[in-house]
C-alpha cells in the first residue's frame, strides 16, 4: 500500500504491508540470488522494514532505520495523525504539490529545502489518480474514510525489535521528534 504498490485497504495496514513485502523480495535465483537483503526504511517504511525483518529473519541481512523508533510518544503519533487527516487527498498538478510542500515544511519534513530538491521530493511522493489528478503514494486506508479520521494508531514495536538478531543502524536528525 506504500509507494507504487497496491493498497491493502485494512485497518491494520502496518502488519499487512510488512507481510506484503515478502512479494517484493522473493528469494529465488532470479531476484536476490538467494541472498538476504539489506533493508533501509524511512519513517513508516522503517516500521514496515522492522516488522518484515522480525518476521523473516532469514531474508534480511541488515537493517537501517531512518527517523523512526520501535515506539513513538503519544503526542508525536497524534500530530502525525492530524497531519495525515489535514493533508489534501489530491492535487491538480505537480506545481500544486510543490506549493504544498513549500507552504507546509513542518508537515512534510522538508523545512529549508527549495527549488529542484523540493520538486524532486514532490515528484516521488505522488502518482496519477484515475481522476487525472495526482494523489499520494500511500494506502487510502491510512487516510481514513472521512475528513479528520485516520486509522493510524500507536504501535509498540519493541517486542519485534528485540527479536532482531541482525545489525541495525538507527539514523535520526537533531530536529527529529521520534
Amino acid at each position: 500500500g506504500q509507494d507504487d504498490s497496491d493498497a491493502v485497504g485494512v485497518l491494520d495496514p502496518h502488519l499487512d504491508q510488512a507481510r506484503g513485502l515478502r512479494h517484493r523480495f522473493p528469494h529465488n535465483r532470479d531476484s536476490s540470488r538467494g541472498q538476504p537483503v539489506v533493508l533501509v526504511g524511512n519513517s513508516m517504511g522503517g516500521r514496515l522494514a522492522m516488522l518484515y525483518a522480525a518476521n523473516h529473519p532469514e531474508r534480511v541481512d541488515r537493517l537501517v532505520l531512518n527517523d523512526i523508533a520501535p515506539s513513538l510518544d503519544a503526542a508525536v503519533s497524534a500530530r502525525i495523525n492530524r497531519n495525515v487527516a489535514e493533508t489534501p487527498a489530491d492535487f491538480e498538478n505537480l506545481d500544486a504539490v510543490v506549493r504544498y510542500y513549500r507552504d507546509n515544511p513542518s508537515m512534510t519534513g522538508l523545512a529549508g529545502y527549495r527549488g529542484e530538491i523540493l520538486a524532486e521530493a514532490a515528484r516521488w511522493s505522488v502518482k496519477p489518480a484515475p481522476s487525472g489528478r495526482l494523489t499520494w503514494k500511500i494506502d487510502p486506508a491510512l487516510r481514513g474514510t472521512a475528513p479528520g479520521q485516520t486509522p493510524i494508531r500507536q504501535l509498540d514495536l519493541w517486542p519485534q525489535f528485540e527479536q532482531l538478531t541482525i545489525p541495525v543502524l538507527i539514523v535520526r536528525g537533531g530536529d527529529s521528534e521520534v
